[in-house]
């Protein structure tokens, strides 16, 4: 994977610049409707079905910690190995450019993106942090955050390249577990929110 001077100077920038404009979110919202689109006419199954990781919900907070390195080992959000049970059906999931709430979504998003979009790849972890605790009679909260280094190469035919510094806030909550099993409680992460230390338009 070659790197560009552009692709240098854009990893290496600082995160000073403003949000996501209106044409941002346009071009996100289009990108991934063209995913779709073409997941469809490729056919497979849709949904939660492709789960990595282990079949249940972590059952304690080393448990979950230990299960996101595994996922950032498998550079999860490039390549659509993803730990499924670590996150909430509902769990919210946001980037530069849009919101949304969805499990299923963000999987079906990661398939997309692992089904020929990027040609070539090189990811570093940077950092995996666990903070924030909270401990109260009524809840137990735990965020881990992320920041790697991303190298990417784009399927489109000029092959462009791309770097940045990309972090991830896991927010992380104690949950009622399967009453049909003996575990009653589960940890899972409640919200997924990327930063780039990059312009949202640049990034792209």
């Amino acid at each position: 994977l070659r790197q560009t001077g552009r692709e240098s100077r854009i990893a290496l920038r600082a995160a000073d610049e403003p949000p996501a404009g209106p044409l941002d979110r346009v071009v996100w919202s289009a990108a991934e409707a063209l995913g779709n689109v073409r997941a469809s006419l490729q056919g497979g199954e849709g949904g939660d079905s492709f789960a990595d990781g282990s079949l249940t919900a972590a059952t304690s907070k080393e448990e979950l910690v230990s299960r996101l390195r595994a996922d950032y080992d498998r550079s999860y959000f490039l390549t659509g190995n993803m730990d499924v049970e670590l996150y909430a059906e509902d769990c919210e999931f946001s980037d530069p450019f849009a919101a949304f709430r969805g499990r299923g979504r963000f999987v079906q998003n990661l398939r997309n993106l692992a089904g020929g979009f990027i040609t070539d790849y090189r990811v570093k972890l940077l950092s995996l942090d666990v903070e924030n605790e909270v401990n109260t009679e009524d809840t137990s909260d735990v965020v881990v955050r992320s920041r790697l280094r991303v190298v990417l190469e784009l399927a489109l035919p000029w092959r462009p390249v791309l770097g940045w510094i990309w972090g991830v806030k896991h927010e992380c909550q104690v949950q009622s577990g399967s009453s049909s099993g003996d575990v009653n409680k589960v940890w899972r992460c409640v919200a997924h929110r990327e930063s780039w230390e990059v312009s949202p338009t640049e990034g792209v």
